[in-house]
């Protein structure tokens, strides 16, 4: 008669912070609105902001780095005439605590500037630029 044999072994997995993944939700555009070259303001500032998710960092949640990933200087461009440039300047968190498990959406907020003196000569149209912010769970 035969006995048949059991053994007990352990089964482990560990998911690494780096497979976090973080997606953008919204993005709120940011807008100077008019500007008044012959009446310049010392500095006109204007705000949006950036709203995200992240999943599998894990249940103690962790800091997201957020940077600004676009070359600089940052120019906001004349649609007609693409030698003008008026510069801006864009502040954001460098860091975003998410909670455990990604729960939640967050919002990071982000401010641009730009000065007077820096438009003062622009010609009148539209300008415009586009950003990129890097979120590295």
């Amino acid at each position: 008669m035969a006995f048949a044999a059991s053994g007990t072994l352990t089964v482990a997995a560990i998911v690494p912070l780096s497979n976090g993944n973080c997606s953008v939700t919204t993005a709120q555009n940011i807008a100077f609105g008019a500007l008044n070259p012959l009446v310049p303001q010392s500095v006109v500032s204007a705000a949006g902001s950036l709203t995200y998710t992240c999943k599998g960092l894990g249940h103690a949640g962790a800091t997201v780095s957020v940077t600004l990933s676009s070359p600089t200087p940052l120019t906001l461009k004349h649609s007609g005439s693409p030698t003008y440039n008026i510069p801006y300047l864009v502040e954001l968190p460098s860091a975003s605590f998410v909670p455990g498990n990604g729960s939640g959406i967050i919002s990071i907020p982000i401010t641009a500037q730009l000065y007077g003196t820096d438009y003062q000569l622009a010609p009148a149209g539209s300008y415009t630029d586009a950003i990129t912010v890097q979120l590295n769970p």
